[in-house]
């Protein structure tokens, strides 16, 4: 819903432009790099593992961090093509909690599959 001026947008207007856009996707991103990594603990048969919590927690927090970015995105955006005169001035604000809710419930997880890790470490010392 924003009006563009084509005519007025620069090469670094369009890498302002670019850089923006880019802010969310690489926090979708980086929580998909963490499970490339978890799926590949997986793959040698590391589940109930230090390694293995981590990457889940690193998970869910990476995708807290996808509605964190778009909501800096969202502040950003108005600002920054003001400045490069692509658009006219306006600032827009917004909260999103979908990723943000979703991400936390997999921390959650993480710490449920540390307190099993722990309870298999715990089990393995009992005679």
């Amino acid at each position: 819903d924003i009006t563009l001026d084509t005519a007025r947008i620069s090469g670094f207007g369009f890498l302002a432009m670019l850089a923006l856009a880019s802010i969310k996707p690489a926090a979708y991103l980086t929580a998909l790099y963490f499970l490339y990594k978890l799926l590949g603990l997986y793959r040698e048969g590391v589940i109930f593992a230090a390694a293995s919590v981590s990457a889940i927690r690193k998970i869910g927090w990476a995708l807290v961090g996808v509605d964190i970015a778009g909501m800096g995105q969202k502040i950003l955006t108005g600002p920054v093509l003001t400045a490069f005169k692509v658009s006219s001035g306006y600032i827009s604000v917004g909260l999103e909690v979908g990723m943000l809710t979703v991400g936390l419930f997999i921390v959650l997880i993480a710490h449920v599959m540390d307190m099993g890790r722990e309870l298999k470490e715990q089990d393995a010392l009992v005679i």
